[in-house]
């Protein structure tokens, strides 16, 4: 794809889209999200998401395309910035996202009702899989919930966001700054064991995100509760995993979803289940629960 493909998808501060806050609605990790508006045009709700220490390379508008997926999230295109860091204008979710609701209590869905929200992100990894994608940051607050109903699992539309922004990603390039760690940084509580055994990015596959799928339905299970959350230290989490060690099952979790969990999180990457086959598995479930 030749770098002229990307200006159409080209933006600018305060010509296109302004602010609406001088602040952001999120920040962390050198991630900042601002809520803005159209400036010449009636559209969606959007937000722009400012990340520091990384730059757009070359591929960066087939980034854009990825995100028509209906389970993706929309990202309209790059809002022009400093060659130090990336702005992306993306679809604004109505709600939050998934764990966020999950732990305030907005949201308390049936486990037939999760079955869908696993299938529909099952959907978007199979899709950024066939597209030579890995995601590296699944967790349940980089879901968005754009529909949801408790207890009936077609009423729910989510969609997976931050996808490919780690080092694993050849859509970008982590330059020299101070905050260039954004990018870099691993997630070790949702991280697969053969990525930190050697912290360099050369192990990211399909298979590490679907142990950090394995650690998002666990997660979800728990109604929002943070992986580990009772150990401080990443290197102790780090040991854990090396030694398969694993995360106890939830009390909401029927013994069919934790077997599934539970192969996500072979230590040998070979022996878990790829994207395709996790989704049979959850379809498998969902039909069986709902014909209960």
């Amino acid at each position: 794809m030749n770098t002229g493909s990307q200006f159409q998808y080209q933006f600018q501060l305060d010509v296109d889209i302004r602010r609406t806050q001088p602040r952001s609605l999120f920040q962390a990790f050198g991630k900042f999200i601002y809520e803005v508006e159209w400036i010449r045009r009636q559209g969606p709700s959007i937000v722009l998401l400012k990340i520091d220490g990384a730059k757009a390379n070359r591929e960066a508008s087939f980034y854009v395309q990825l995100s028509c997926h209906l389970h993706i999230v929309r990202i309209f295109g790059l809002v022009e910035s400093n060659p130090d860091s990336l702005m992306l204008l993306q679809e604004r979710t109505p709600l939050g996202d998934l764990a966020e609701l999950l732990r305030e209590n907005n949201f308390r869905p049936t486990e037939k009702v999760l079955f869908e929200i696993f299938v529909q992100l099952c959907e978007a990894l199979i899709f950024l899989a066939y597209n030579g994608i890995v995601h590296g940051d699944l967790a349940c607050g980089n879901v968005l919930i754009f529909h949801q109903n408790p207890t009936e699992p077609i009423n729910n539309l989510v969609k997976l966001t931050d996808f490919g922004l780690t080092r694993a990603s050849p859509i970008y390039s982590v330059v020299d700054s101070s905050s260039s760690s954004t990018i870099t940084t691993v997630p070790v509580r949702y991280a697969a064991p053969e990525i930190l055994q050697t912290m360099d990015g050369s192990n990211y596959s399909e298979k590490s995100d679907v142990y950090s799928m394995g650690v998002l339905m666990w997660e979800a299970c728990s109604q929002g509760t943070l992986p580990y959350q009772w150990i401080e230290r990443d290197e102790d989490i780090r040991r854990r995993k090396q030694n398969n060690e694993r995360l106890p099952r939830p009390a909401s979790c029927s013994h069919q979803l934790w077997t599934i969990i539970n192969q996500c999180w072979h230590l040998k990457p070979q022996n878990r289940p790829d994207f395709r086959l996790l989704k049979r598995s959850l379809l498998t479930l969902l039909f069986g629960s709902v014909s209960e």
